[in-house]
């Protein structure tokens, strides 16, 4: 069964847009992975005394 809405079938609509904003949330997060740098660890020396 196809479901019309002003004439176009939904399937054809809905399933591209549904797409494009997946990959659009994917490329939002690799853009924020890329640009936030998390802190180096610290190591802490023992120091022999």
């Amino acid at each position: 069964m196809i479901a019309h809405v002003a004439g176009v079938p939904v399937e054809e609509t809905l399933l591209p847009l549904l797409s494009g904003v997946g990959v659009g949330f994917l490329l939002a997060r690799a853009w924020v992975g890329s640009r936030v740098r998390r802190a180096p660890r610290r190591v802490d020396k023992e120091v022999a005394t």
